[in-house]
């Protein structure tokens, strides 16, 4: 394959030996050029590390040799955790899951202000994840979700109730980090703790690949900040468009890593069709102009009408709008595949239709809750719950209906359209796209919700149906 020129300002730069940013738009290429300036460099000990273990595994059959290949969950893993028995049985008696039963069960939680136990349980729990994925030192008020601070329905006390969740979740992280405690370890419990061990294992490379960059949170970022303060060569790669993690603590990283940007503004994906409506995206977004070239040969714009071609993937931003269409061709015989399965969902619904009929719940996000009333009053503290919440309010039992039409119609070879959230679409690509009717209106999109739009947009090949845009 011959670099493009901006490939070969890229490899140019890297064979310099400086650390820098490379802002690679949806389908430049990005893998692909970190792979060239590795083959340009035989020899030197470089490290690429990935967001997601799929890429990782797909980077390992592409990279050269003397490239080692891993995620960052795993480079910590291997040197925090793995050496030590009593931490790594911590991590694999829940594989890093840690529930809001956790927090009932290991603390003493109190009802406080007028809360439930349950609601100060899922706010500690929500106070602990904003930590861990944080470059501060302990957990502070702050870091207490203004949903939760809802909760308390005396202004004057909130003050308080921040302080006393900041406190239990405090607990929480002492119990999580102490080997000798039955409190789970979390994924982002060992990378906190493999950063204030100092990151060992990255110093012995002489290069950092980053890939997915803009999805880094403070926790994170910090070892590799610090591995390129003691010069080492960090190159990281990302698209801040694309940065759409900011509710589990990810941060528009790529402004805060060191050296010059360069850009990969073609792509080839999809034709300039498609990458002139995303450019125009941009710029209703106020957004300066990306500069985007569309290389993936013939695509369209088109406002569809009835059912796509058979083939065509359904990109939405929720969970319940996608079930809604998903189940409705389901029911007229169609064979729908949903990425990432729906056997969890259908779990919790199943559970939530339960409380909602005032029957015994067993499921471990539920059966904390004395009733439903219960669970509506704190659901939104919780993406999962939240989301739950809004499916249960809109549907009622019949979205348990909905969810087991899916997994039925999920089995099987043939399958006639593909059906994704916007976060579960990232890193895939279809031909024929159509956009869902559940994204926030324009006027009243904030930064991320423009950015799902963009990777919404960006997973179309030949066909962006925009009809509900």
């Amino acid at each position: 394959m011959r670099p493009t020129q901006a490939q070969s300002e890229a490899i140019a730069r890297f064979l310099q030996g400086k650390s820098f940013k490379l802002l690679a738009y949806a389908g430049s290429g990005k893998t692909t050029t970190l792979r060239l300036m590795a083959e340009a460099a035989p020899g030197r000990r470089i490290l690429y590390l990935a967001f997601n273990r799929s890429v990782a595994e797909e980077a390992v059959t592409k990279f050269p040799k003397g490239v080692e290949v891993m995620t960052l969950h795993a480079l910590a893993f291997r040197n925090a955790v793995s050496k030590n028995e009593a931490l790594t049985a911590k991590f694999q008696a829940r594989r890093g899951t840690v529930l809001v039963r956790d927090i009932l069960e290991s603390l003493e939680v109190p009802e406080v202000f007028g809360v439930p136990r349950y609601g100060v349980a899922v706010a500690v729990h929500a106070t602990l994840g904003r930590f861990l994925t944080s470059d501060r030192e302990a957990p502070s008020p702050e870091m207490v979700p203004p949903t939760a601070l809802a909760l308390v329905s005396r202004e004057a006390d909130r003050a308080e109730f921040a302080r006393f969740v900041a406190g239990l979740a405090a607990q929480a992280w002492a119990k999580m980090r102490d080997p000798g405690e039955g409190f789970p370890l979390s994924h982002d419990g060992y990378i906190r703790i493999w950063a204030e061990m100092g990151a060992p294992g990255l110093a012995q490379y002489e290069a950092v690949l980053v890939d997915e960059a803009q999805d880094l949170n403070p926790s994170l970022l910090r070892p590799l900040l610090d591995y390129a303060a003691r010069g080492g060569q960090l190159v990281a790669v990302g698209d801040r468009h694309q940065a759409i993690y900011a509710w589990r603590g990810a941060v528009n990283a790529l402004d805060r890593l060191p050296g010059e940007a360069l850009s990969l503004p073609e792509s080839f994906r999809f034709g300039q069709e498609v990458a002139d409506y995303v450019e125009a995206l941009m710029e209703e977004a106020g957004r300066e102009r990306l500069g985007l070239r569309g290389l993936g040969g013939p695509s369209e714009v088109v406002v569809g009408v009835g059912n796509p071609p058979r083939g065509a993937a359904f990109v939405y931003r929720t969970n319940a709008a996608l079930i809604r269409d998903a189940a409705a061709l389901a029911a007229k015989g169609y064979r729908v595949e949903v990425v990432g399965g729906v056997d969890q969902a259908a779990s919790l619904v199943e559970a939530g239709v339960r409380l909602m009929r005032g029957e015994k719940v067993w499921h471990p996000e539920l059966a904390f809750f004395r009733n439903y009333e219960e669970f509506l009053k704190v659901a939104d503290l919780d993406p999962n719950l939240k989301a739950l919440k809004k499916m249960l309010t809109y549907y009622g039992t019949r979205a348990l209906d909905m969810v087991r039409a899916l997994q039925r119609s999920g089995r099987g070879r043939r399958v006639d359209y593909t059906f994704s959230t916007t976060h579960k679409a990232k890193g895939l690509e279809w031909d024929h796209v159509v956009l869902g009717d559940d994204f926030p209106p324009r006027e009243e999109a904030t930064e991320e919700e423009w950015n799902l739009r963009y990777v919404a947009a960006t997973r179309a090949k030949r066909v962006l149906d925009i009809r509900h845009w």
